[in-house]
Parts: structure tokens; C-alpha cells; sequence
């Protein structure tokens, strides 16, 4: 499943438009991110990324990597 599939079946979930769905989602990602709690930091320190924060498609397929990971 692609970044864009994933988000569309949010949006059709939560009755939203896939725009809608991604900026809720990145919203909520940013908002994690900067959490002031430092086991919080170290944990978002240790994920891999190409600038100072996880974009969303990043995150996504970072999480789906991992659940395929674990479902094995």
C-alpha cells in the first residue's frame, strides 16, 4: 500500500477528504515531535530522517516497515 492509498483509506474512515486526512495527520505529527519530554526526544532522535523532523510520508512508511516486520 502506497503513502497516498494509506491516507485515502484515513479519509474514507473518517468520512474527510484525503487533503483533510494529511494535514490532521501532519498537524498531529508535528505536534508529537516537539513534545518537551526528553525520553520523548531521544525516541524521535533515533528515528531515521532527511531533515530536523519525520515528514509524515517518512513516519508512514517507517510504521508500516515496521508492522510488516512484527507480523512476520
Amino acid at each position: 500500500m502506497t503513502v497516498d492509498q494509506l491516507i485515502a483509506q484515513v479519509a474514507r474512515e473518517h468520512n474527510i477528504t484525503p487533503e483533510h486526512a494529511r494535514a490532521e495527520m501532519e498537524k498531529a505529527l508535528m505536534a508529537a515531535q516537539q513534545s518537551k519530554n526528553p525520553a520523548t526526544q531521544a525516541k524521535w532522535a533515533a528515528i531515521p530522517k532527511k531533515g530536523k523532523f519525520v515528514t509524515l510520508d517518512e513516519f508512514l512508511i517507517i510504521i508500516s516497515t515496521l508492522g510488516q516486520y512484527y507480523r512476520s
